[in-house]
């Protein structure tokens, strides 16, 4: 797992639970390579590939990414032979403009090949960012905003990873109980591991949440269902459901599923629980 640890570069071994990279320049967002082995790094608009083990910059110089634009919000495809990016006119660690939705094929060796833009932003306050890859490589979710990219009208799309026409998901992003609401900021998609039949996209909504959380306001994770048939027929999501156990006074943000338990970690959870 890649982090930001006072603004550092931290990667962490799951199975230990210990760090390996501690502090590797500075940086707002960070993907780890399928395999484990590379890390691609955002700051400020600059990419850099980096050795998810040593920190290392692979590729010249020092792992730059030249894409001839400003570029955040990196995630590898499944297959590692690729990356999606938000680039835009003005890129900064917490917001962009102008965010357009681009696919950077990944050649090996620290070599990248040109950017396909596979949403186009039309202005300044047309934002897309955000965007991960479904499990199975064909589709790519991202994030629309008509302002900054944590705007009120923020709402899930999503778009095939060969380019096409974007889809709505309308559902998860504004289905509250029977009605669709609009101002409810759905953000930072996250994709469930592929687990076979219906896929699962959690991400974050400032809705309320019935008596538990009446009140709108900070961001929550919720999960939607996504239907891998209707994709490119319609909206393939469902409703959203609250996740369990959230402190209702607490911001949740940047959701991540884990691949699967290691067994070493899912020893320590069962030791404690028998105390």
């Amino acid at each position: 797992m890649a982090l930001a640890y006072n603004d550092a570069l931290r990667t962490l071994d799951l199975a230990t639970l210990s760090p390996i990279v501690t502090a590797a320049g500075p940086l707002g967002a960070a993907a780890v390579s399928p395999d484990g082995h590379l890390v691609v790094v955002a700051n400020m608009g600059m990419l850099q590939l980096r050795d998810a083990r040593t920190g290392k910059g692979i590729g010249s110089p020092d792992g730059r990414v030249m894409l001839g634009m400003m570029a955040t919000h990196p995630d590898w495809s499944p297959d590692g032979s690729a990356i999606a990016v938000a680039v835009g006119s003005m890129v900064t660690n917490s917001d962009l403009k102008g965010g357009s939705i681009a696919r950077v094929p990944y050649l090996g060796n620290g070599r990248w090949g040109s950017p396909q833009v596979l949403v186009a932003s039309t202005a300044d306050m047309d934002n897309n960012g955000f965007p991960r890859w479904s499990p199975d490589g064909a589709a790519i979710a991202y994030v629309h905003a008509a302002g900054p990219i944590g705007d009120p009208s923020a709402e899930l799309r999503i778009v095939p990873a060969s380019g096409g026409s974007p889809t709505v998901l309308q559902r998860a992003s504004h289905r509250v109980a029977l009605a669709d609401l609009p101002g409810l900021a759905s953000s930072m998609p996250a994709w469930a591991p592929a687990s076979g039949g219906t896929m699962w996209l959690a991400f974050v909504s400032v809705r309320a949440y019935g008596a538990v959380r009446p009140m709108a306001g900070a961001g929550q994770i919720w999960i939607s269902a996504i239907d891998p048939a209707g994709l490119g027929a319609g909206d393939p999501s469902a409703a959203a459901f609250w996740l369990p156990a959230q402190d209702v006074t607490t911001v949740g943000a940047n959701p991540a599923w884990a691949p699967a338990t290691p067994p070493t970690v899912l020893a320590r959870w069962r030791a404690r629980a028998a105390r």
